[in-house]
């Protein structure tokens, strides 16, 4: 059974508890997981989860900043932002730094102009 929502702008609730429920459950792992790990290093217990709560609120502002956008912007720039991408990948063949035995990453692994691609 299938229900018929009509686009009128309003946020779907659902799906933003969804999504900030399995980002809860991720900054958690992070933290339960990586605790033991960061009191051996003498670094603060909380060192790793810090890192990733910083990240992630930085994907959830980016998140609100791309909502905002309407989806013909998008449509209207799709080639060219698919062309820097391939560019990109190409690049990173040439001057690319090696990391873990693949050559795929700029600024010390930073950037990854595959994960563009994806």
């Amino acid at each position: 059974m299938t229900s018929k929502r009509k686009s009128n702008g309003e946020p779907d609730y659902g799906l933003i508890m969804i999504v900030a429920t399995l980002l809860a459950l991720g900054l958690l792992t992070v933290y339960s997981a990586s605790y033991a790990r960061a009191a051996r290093s003498e670094l603060s217990p909380s060192h790793f989860f810090g890192r990733q709560f910083m990240a992630a609120a930085i994907g959830v502002v980016g998140l609100l900043i791309m909502a905002r956008i309407d989806y013909r912007f998008w449509q209207r720039w799709a080639i060219p932002i698919m062309a820097l991408t391939l560019l990109g990948l190409l690049v990173v063949l040439l001057v690319g730094q090696e990391r873990h035995g693949a050559v795929s990453t700029f600024y010390k692994g930073s950037l990854q102009p595959s994960e563009a691609a994806k």
